[in-house]
């Protein structure tokens, strides 16, 4: 993997390095951003992060889905809003949350106490969202996947106690 560190003392160096990678490729490629409160600590989706056995990350997420329809109105046939949701209440998925804005990335490098430097983490080129599977449990390389704010928004309308 080819990668290339930058260190930086204030937030706006590192937004001025994102705003001239931006125009260095000529804005054809977005970044997606992530901040992390350690910078020894690897962007890793929680259910490797945690070793999570593939037999017990279907039971986990099986379970999941069952128990939606007595707390939402969410499509438990659309699985990836039920992936979404259930990262969004902590469970351990194959998701891995970015933004392309690096206010909210260095939010959550800088949010809570570390012991060490934080990180901002910035990977260029995910632009082909065609061709996600139906089933996120069928997913065999790195993807982005977009928001599913329509989704996230009639969960929270239905069931504002579930945030």
């Amino acid at each position: 993997m080819n990668y290339q560190e930058m260190k930086c003392m204030q937030l706006s160096e590192a937004v001025e390095i994102i705003r001239r990678k931006q125009i260095e490729f000529h804005s054809a490629r977005r970044p997606l951003i992530r901040g992390e409160r350690k910078a020894s600590f690897k962007p890793t989706a929680g259910i490797f992060r945690d070793k999570v056995s593939e037999k017990s990350e279907i039971a986990i997420f099986s379970e999941f889905q069952r128990h939606i329809p007595a707390h939402s109105d969410v499509n438990v046939a659309d699985l990836w809003s039920v992936m979404s949701l259930a990262q969004h209440h902590g469970l351990p998925t194959r998701l891995l949350d970015w933004t392309i804005n690096p206010l909210v990335a260095a939010y959550f490098a800088c949010e809570g106490v570390s012991d060490e430097d934080s990180a901002i983490w910035v990977v260029w080129g995910f632009e082909n969202t065609s061709g996600i599977p139906a089933n996120p449990m069928d997913v065999e390389q790195i993807i982005p996947i977009p928001p599913l704010v329509g989704s996230l928004m009639r969960i929270m309308n239905s069931n504002p106690f579930l945030f």
